[in-house]
């Protein structure tokens, strides 16, 4: 017996709408689907992976994100635009002494630098100017802003590509020093944060809270920093993928193939007018399916207790 090797299989958008159009007796042998039917049924199989983030884990969308800091600012607004978070970034040094209004750095190393891209320098004003990168000639950096103060060799250059989205969830923070010694931060409820009586107090960074809000995610700290050289790390889970296109892959591993037929199959028996028993048995099938897996897609805890003999003397 031989094994195939490989462990690519996936399906797209069109595959489990035809899957789930099967389940349901709408869709024979042969028989192609209708535009209005792929239509209504990528509507619904949005809707349903949409709903699906009310539950479960989803450990394949966390990430780890860096948050760049703006002294005494206690409120980052994460919404892939505004505040200065990001998944990837390089770091490096200046190696010569840059000027006010300078729009020019000379920089240790530009792996990972690109034209276009978001570069921070921190500034001697305890500052981060943010720009982008216009040219790249050797080590010598050309900003597309002029520094604001001046910036000292040494100093600490950081450059990205993008922005961080808003998130569904950030799960904890950590603030790390400039010399990558991280310190866990605790996680204030709504309510906690609002109450207290001086939000702008200045310092290091122990707590945070997370507000969601449609278009964007706000993430505020306290204490404000009180330097730009620290970041804020921290977990959080992201948004599923839309099906926008007939050859969209599922936001989702393969083992939720199935289930995302069976799911889909399952809201579309109210617009099918599917017999009641055949409808109950798919809805039971899909709730099975995606409770499996739900337990499946977990980090795995062990615990420790002493043993107790109640019976020793």
């Amino acid at each position: 017996m031989t094994v195939s090797t490989s462990n690519d299989f996936t399906q797209t958008r069109n595959d489990i709408i035809n899957r789930a159009l099967s389940i349901l007796g709408i869709k024979n042998r042969g028989r192609a689907l209708t535009a209005e039917e792929v239509t209504d049924a990528s509507t619904a199989l949005n809707l349903f992976v949409k709903g699906l983030k009310a539950s479960g884990t989803y450990l394949w969308k966390y990430a780890e994100g860096t948050l760049f800091l703006v002294y005494g600012q206690a409120q980052y607004i994460l919404d892939g635009s505004t505040a200065n978070a990001t998944e990837s970034f390089t770091q490096t040094t200046t190696t010569a002494n840059a000027s006010l209004a300078a729009t020019t750095i000379v920089v240790t190393s530009t792996s990972g630098f690109v034209v276009g891209y978001n570069i921070g320098v921190i500034q001697d004003d305890n500052t981060i100017l943010w720009t982008t990168i216009t040219n790249i000639a050797s080590l010598t950096i050309t900003l597309n802003t002029a520094l604001t103060a001046a910036a000292t060799s040494g100093n600490t250059v950081f450059v990205y590509q993008t922005k961080i989205s808003r998130p569904e969830s950030i799960t904890s923070c950590r603030r790390r020093d400039s010399s990558n010694y991280d310190t866990a931060m605790s996680d204030l409820a709504r309510s906690d944060y609002f109450n207290l009586s001086q939000k702008d107090t200045a310092g290091k960074s122990t707590q945070f809270y997370y507000d969601k809000q449609l278009a964007s995610g706000s993430l505020y700290l306290y204490s404000t920093p009180d330097i730009v050289t620290d970041t804020i790390k921290f977990t959080f889970q992201k948004m599923f993928f839309d099906f926008d296109d007939s050859t969209n892959n599922p936001d989702f591993p393969v083992e939720w193939m199935e289930t995302l037929a069976f799911g889909l199959a399952s809201r579309l028996c109210y617009d099918y007018g599917i017999d009641p028993t055949k409808s109950e048995m798919i809805k039971r099938t899909a709730d099975e399916m995606i409770l499996n897996l739900q337990g499946y897609d977990r980090e795995d805890s062990v615990y420790f207790a002493p043993q107790i003999n109640l019976y020793s003397r």
